[in-house]
């Protein structure tokens, strides 16, 4: 954070250790049903990468692609299935992750990319899609059973 002292940072749920700043704000529990908001509020997330990070994911990702918010987050398997392959907000290491904080602070281009990228991929999780998609694959399978 002091790397970056333009940058106002909000952290919500259970903080154990609180950091010393004072561009830094602590926030309660936000109740699920208020996280759209929170998440609209933003210019950018940090994803939370705790160990289920590798194998559930979370809404995280799938709320940031909705409201078009870049979100910053670590390459798992489940964040790829969110994201994709080629989300050029993936970082390894705090350096990494600086230098994407300055891009999409600096880069007004960038920002609107990434954000028109969330945008049209959060589309592919829409209920309508998924519903979609799961009805040709049971139509595959029924088409495929009959032509036995």
């Amino acid at each position: 954070l002091d790397k970056i002292p333009f940058l106002g940072t909000v952290f919500a749920g259970s903080i154990r250790t609180k950091l010393d700043k004072i561009n830094v704000i602590y926030y309660k529990n936000i109740p699920y049903e208020e996280m759209p908001f929170a998440t609209a509020a933003c210019d950018i997330l940090l994803a939370n990468e705790q160990d289920e990070a590798n194998w559930a994911g979370s809404a995280k990702p799938l709320e940031a692609m909705g409201c078009g918010v870049p979100i910053l987050t670590t390459k798992r398997s489940a964040r790829v299935e969110q994201l994709g392959e080629l989300y050029p907000l993936y970082y390894e290491t705090d350096e990494e992750l600086f230098t994407h904080i300055i891009k999409l602070h600096r880069n007004h281009n960038f920002y609107q990319e990434v954000k028109n990228y969330l945008l049209d991929r959060a589309k592919t999780f829409y209920p309508s899609e998924q519903s979609t998609k799961i009805l040709n694959s049971f139509q595959s399978l029924i088409n495929d059973k009959i032509n036995l």
